[in-house]
């Protein structure tokens, strides 16, 4: 047993912890977790005197609501996880399928039910909770008071409305708590008889309210109960986890619990906030993280494809300049699509029939401030078709002026005038013209002139 709580804030530490501790079926004692208060690493529980307390009946360990959680929580059975200033007592036996409720959450907001929450815990530690020290062969508990479910089954049947405490909350149901460690669960549907959004809007952590038990099956530790239906009816009086104890929930608690719901509301509301905040700014840093490692390897493979056609231009002879000839411009498209375009990709974007309009090579010649590449580029785009689903390309019929006038077509073969974008952002951005054959198998793309934004014409 260590002299000090264990601080877990290395997630590779946490790791270690989850598999040789708590998960080990040798453990035989329970483990305390006292979550640190996001970004001020404030603990409702001071771990050092409850260690002192405890001594070798518990192990006390301190875990940092941050990496530290979210490793835990990834690690553990599902709801069984603690953060944020919580507290959570694991006891022996914890495995995959253990049930949240055998090992108590505590959510803490104040000073007061830090206290409380510590004295439970003791309590229930030292006084051997029978989930710490598992029954004898015989099935029977060494001290069946102790045990809450066996309370409940004693003194409570469905149908009886019962009064409860609420201890936690999320967007579909309510726990609330009718013995400490025996919690009753609450669906959205059953807290009120009208819609609700959210059950925070009806109820508060820690405030007492009635309950109608629906179900009640102490075997497996489970109760399903409902706030609305316990409306107008008679409350039936507290029960005590022991004989000799005070009813667990009697009129000073409820007094005090109606006193200091507002402000303790106020602060759950902060905290559960702050965690959704939390779970907003990992799901921004992981979505931008993946967007960055797309960009990096679409960085790479155009710097690749830069490198193959700049080897493959060294290679040309003098007289193969894109511009030479049409065949020329022709072949460079071809080598264009072969270096940009992978295998998957020529799978779902076949090269379409090309040809080079009589005018064409002269007015990509005659129109400066474009470059030759990115009119290849932007070919092998067209006459692949890939070009109608790039945005920045605004691909669209040839229409004889701006507004409503008509688009453009040829007599002679049927063809269709189109337009895309070689360039966006400035004033004279330039276009690439074509006309689109039609084909028995297939189009031909003729490309026809490359012009400033404002130039519908098109070569016949």
């Amino acid at each position: 047993m260590p002299d000090k709580p264990l601080h877990l804030s290395d997630p590779e530490k946490v790791e270690a912890f989850v598999r040789e501790v708590l998960l080990s079926p040798e453990r035989k004692i329970p483990v305390v977790a006292i979550s640190t208060v996001p970004k001020t690493g404030h603990v409702w529980i001071q771990p050092q005197p409850l260690h002192d307390e405890l001594g070798e009946n518990a192990l006390v360990a301190v875990v940092e609501t941050g990496d530290a959680t979210w490793r835990l929580s990834g690690l553990l059975p599902d709801r069984l996880d603690v953060f944020g200033g919580a507290v959570r007592v694991w006891w022996p036996q914890l495995h995959a399928d253990s049930n949240p409720y055998d090992h108590p959450l505590n959510l803490i907001f104040d000073e007061r039910k830090a206290d409380t929450t510590r004295r439970q815990i003791v309590r229930s530690i030292l006084a051997g909770d029978s989930r710490a020290r598992p029954a004898a062969d015989s099935g029977t508990p060494s001290n069946p008071a102790a045990d809450p479910w066996a309370r409940l089954r004693d003194e409570y049947r469905p149908d009886y409305v019962v009064r409860g405490r609420v201890a936690h909350i999320t967007d579909r149901y309510v726990l609330v708590e009718l013995l400490p460690g025996a919690t009753a669960i609450v669906h959205i549907s059953e807290l009120d008889y009208g819609w609700l959004d959210n059950p925070a809007d009806s109820v508060a952590i820690d405030q007492v309210v009635a309950v109608q038990l629906l179900s009640l099956d102490t075997d497996a530790q489970r109760c399903e109960a409902s706030i609305k239906r316990a409306y107008g009816q008679e409350v039936r009086p507290g029960i005590a986890l022991r004989p000799d104890d005070p009813p667990f929930l009697g009129d000073a608690a409820i007094e005090r619990t109606a006193n200091t719901a507002s402000g303790e509301t106020q602060r759950f509301d902060e905290l559960e906030e702050e965690r959704l905040q939390l779970l907003d700014e990992r799901k921004r840093l992981v979505a931008r993280n993946r967007e960055l490692g797309e960009l990096l390897a679409t960085q790479r493979k155009e710097i690749k494809s830069l490198e193959d056609r700049l080897a493959y231009r060294e290679r040309l002879p003098g007289h193969a300049d894109p511009l030479s000839s049409e065949t020329a411009f022709i072949s460079a498209v071809r080598v264009e699509y072969a270096l940009r375009f992978g295998e998957d990709d020529r799978k779902r974007y076949p090269l379409q029939r090309m040809k080079v309009g009589r005018e064409f090579l002269n007015r990509v010649r005659d129109l400066d401030g474009i470059d030759v590449d990115k009119i290849l580029e932007v070919a092998a785009q067209v006459a692949s078709a890939r070009c109608h689903e790039i945005p920045g390309r605004a691909v669209h019929e040839l229409h004889a002026g701006e507004g409503g006038t008509p688009t453009r077509a040829r007599t002679s073969d049927g063809a269709r005038a189109w337009r895309c974008a070689l360039q966006i952002g400035t004033p004279s951005a330039r276009r690439l013209h074509w006309w689109s054959i039609p084909g028995a198998d297939g189009a031909t793309i003729e490309f026809a002139s490359v012009a400033v934004h404002d130039d519908f014409g098109i070569p016949e």
